[in-house]
């Protein structure tokens, strides 16, 4: 088998200015600040089961998000904001993909992933406005491919996905 190992860091500044015309009463001014390290090890097995040649992959996606964002009326008054979220986003995910030759022309693929996700912002300013959120998705794929000739196949597909909403995504200032 193979084992391969990433550790990653990404930080990401932002900076948003909405004003609105002709009056500023409503002018939103935005600095955030979002970071991130992920771990994500895997490994992947050749080998036969069950007299047929199998391609297995499992691993481990960890990921630590980091949120601060302040928000104001403008550049000049950011540093009073009228709100500042900061918070955390925490995720462990596991998953296993199968892929067996049936034959030299069909490949079954098999595959699952289940994963925790916790997030935690808190208003500095405002403390009252605290916020957690707990989620468990999981997802599955199913699928069949038949070749056909040298040039076309035939593939079909039965799954469920998800996608993770940010730290950003779920909290908005505005």
């Amino acid at each position: 088998g193979a084992f391969a190992a990433e550790i990653a860091y990404r930080s990401k500044t932002e900076t948003i200015y909405n004003p609105t015309y002709p009056s500023s009463m409503w002018d939103r001014y935005l600095e955030t600040d979002l970071d991130l390290l992920s771990l994500t090890p895997r490994l992947k097995i050749n080998g036969n089961a069950f007299g047929l040649p199998h391609s297995l992959v499992t691993g481990l996606d960890v990921m630590q998000w980091g949120y601060d964002s302040r928000g104001s009326s403008g550049p000049a008054t950011i540093a009073a904001p009228a709100n500042h979220p900061a918070g955390t986003q925490r995720s462990l995910a596991f998953y296993v993909q199968d892929s067996a030759r049936l034959s030299d022309a069909t490949t079954l693929l098999l595959g699952g992933r289940i994963q925790s996700v916790d997030y935690h912002v808190k208003d500095l300013v405002n403390p009252a406005n605290d916020q957690s959120q707990d989620r468990i998705p999981r997802a599955f794929e199913l699928g069949l491919r038949h070749r056909l000739d040298n040039q076309s196949s035939v593939y079909g597909k039965l799954g469920r996905s998800f996608r993770i909403a940010t730290v950003n995504d779920v909290y908005n200032s505005f």
